[in-house]
């Protein structure tokens, strides 16, 4: 029998969790992970033989409006180029664009102490645009619960799973990647 691989990418905005996620899934120290954004800066791929299953590490979206906009450009224009001084500002935009392009899976990594607002639309806007098959983690539960009251996260998971089936995300999963910590 013939197995396949398939490519799992982890997207989402920057610093949200997504290597602590990989971490967690593959029970493993995987990658760079520290409190500060930009720390994955490329797209960086880690198999897992126990799903038969490449994790595919991409940087966080910080500007997916810009993004998108330029998408929506090159659609008009094959040929448009975007000025460098505004290519600067999409540069790991672009570079998780490119990574999703290798994925049969999108894990969209989303953290609970943000509230989900436009800037979220844009990021799914672009994951669609290369990959169908989304599943929406709702991250850092544990984390928020002993910062905030049990209602006001119950409150914000709300918000973020209401915010998903917006954009027509319905596989959403509530979680606490946390393999930094291998203790927890």
């Amino acid at each position: 029998m013939d197995t396949q691989k398939i490519n799992i990418a982890i997207a989402g905005h920057t610093n949200v969790g997504k290597t602590t996620l990989i971490r967690t899934l593959m029970k493993a120290s995987v990658g760079e992970v520290r409190d500060s954004p930009n720390v994955s800066q490329r797209e960086q791929a880690y198999y897992f033989n126990g799903i038969q299953a490449n994790f595919i590490d991409t940087p966080g979206f910080q500007n997916a409006s810009a993004m998108e906009m330029y998408l929506d450009m090159l659609d008009e224009n094959p040929n448009c180029k975007m000025p460098q001084k505004h290519k600067d500002d999409i540069t790991y935009d672009e570079k998780a664009m490119k990574a999703l392009e290798k994925s049969n899976l999108v894990l969209y990594v989303a953290s609970l102490s943000s509230v989900p607002d436009d800037s979220f639309k844009g990021e799914l806007s672009i994951i669609k645009r290369k990959c169908s098959k989304i599943v929406a983690i709702i991250n850092q539960y544990e984390k928020e619960l002993r910062a905030s009251s049990a209602t006001e996260v119950e409150n914000r998971v709300e918000q973020w799973n209401t915010f998903f089936r917006g954009q027509s995300v319905n596989s959403i999963i509530v979680f606490d990647a946390h393999w930094d910590n291998p203790a927890k």
